[in-house]
C-alpha cells in the first residue's frame, strides 16, 4: 500500500499526542506495523490518530554496544580514588553505635564492630591505642568512637581505626557491674572471713597507682603528715581504661611477691568520670 501525504491550506492545528510522549502534526505521514491504519478500531491510539493520517510506529532502537574506552580505570586506581576521598574526607569523624563481633588478635589489637538498626561499620583499634580507651569494650555496649576512615586497599573494604571510645550513658555498665559482682560474691569473693585485719601501723607500704597522676602525690603528701615512717614502694599501674584490669592484677601479684614482704597494699586512683572506672 502507498503512503499519501495529505496536504491542507490551512494553519497547522495544534499538536494531536501519540504514544509515549509523541506527537502528529497534520500532514504528518507514519506506518502502521500492523496494517491496521486509523481505521482500525483495534488499533489503540492509532485508531484516534485525525482524519487524514496514516499512522505507522516510528522505530526506536538503543544501542548502547559502544567500543570501550582506551583510557578505562584499573580497580587499583579506581581504589586509590575512593581511598583518597574517603580518608580526606572522613580523616576526624565522631560515629555512635552499638559494638558486636569484637575479637581481641593475639597482636594486641581489637577488631570490632559498630552497628545501628540499619548499617554496620567495621573497626580496629590498634594495640598502641587501647590505652587511651576510656572503657574496656565490649559487644552489646553502646559507645561513641572518635576516628577516621581507612580504606584497605588489598580487599577493597573500609574501617573506622579508633583512637577514643566513650560509653552512650552509663546504663549498661552500670549493669555489667551488678553481674559482676553478684558472680564474684557467689564465688565467696566477699565473704567476711576473708578478710584481714589491717595493722595499725604499717611499716612497709605497696603503692600501686599511676606514677604519672595526681594520685600518688596526694598519698604521699597525707602519708608523710600522719605517719611519716612508713616506708612506700610504688608499683607502677594503669588504674583506668582499656587494660588497665590486667595490669592491676599483675601489680598486685608483683606487690604479693616483695621482699621484705609489705604490710598493706594500698591501690589508688583520682578522680575521673563515671566511665573511666570501668
Amino acid at each position: 500500500m502507498k503512503t499519501v501525504r495529505k496536504t491542507t491550506s490551512r494553519a497547522p492545528r495544534e499538536a494531536e499526542a501519540g504514544p509515549a510522549g509523541a506527537s502528529l502534526e497534520r500532514g504528518d505521514v507514519m506506518r502502521d506495523p500492523g496494517g491496521r491504519g486509523a481505521a482500525n478500531p483495534g488499533g489503540g491510539w492509532m485508531s484516534r490518530a485525525p482524519a487524514g493520517y496514516r499512522v505507522a510506529m516510528a522505530p526506536t532502537t538503543s544501542d548502547d554496544r559502544r567500543d570501550p574506552p582506551a583510557d578505562a580505570m584499573s580497580v587499583s586506581e579506581i581504589t586509590r580514588r575512593v581511598k583518597e576521598q574517603l580518608e580526606t574526607r572522613f580523616a576526624d569523624v565522631w560515629v555512635a553505635g552499638e559494638i558486636t563481633n569484637l575479637t581481641r588478635a593475639s597482636s594486641g589489637h581489637i577488631y570490632l564492630a559498630l552497628k545501628d538498626e540499619t548499617a554496620l561499620l567495621r573497626g580496629v583499634v590498634w594495640r598502641s591505642a587501647v590505652p587511651l580507651l576510656a572503657i574496656e569494650p565490649a559487644d552489646g555496649l553502646a559507645v561513641v568512637c572518635h576516628g577516621r576512615l581507612e580504606v584497605y586497599a588489598p580487599r577493597g573494604t573500609y574501617q573506622l581505626t579508633i583512637d577514643r571510645l566513650h560509653a552512650i550513658g552509663t546504663g549498661a555498665l552500670e549493669e555489667r557491674l551488678r553481674r559482676l559482682h553478684a558472680a564474684l560474691a557467689g564465688e565467696g569473693l566477699f565473704d567476711p572471713g576473708r578478710k584481714r585485719m589491717l595493722p595499725p601501723f604499717p611499716r612497709r607500704i605497696a603503692l600501686i597507682t599511676s606514677p604519672t597522676g595526681a594520685a600518688i602525690a596526694d598519698f604521699l603528701r597525707t602519708l608523710h603528715g600522719r605517719w611519716p615512717r612508713a616506708e612506700v614502694v610504688v608499683v607502677p599501674s594503669r588504674v583506668q581504661g582499656a587494660g588497665a584490669a590486667e595490669e592491676l592484677a599483675a601489680a598486685l601479684a608483683t606487690a604479693g611477691r616483695l621482699r621484705p614482704a609489705v604490710d598493706v597494699i594500698a591501690l589508688v586512683r583520682g578522680g575521673g568520670s563515671l566511665e573511666d572506672l570501668w
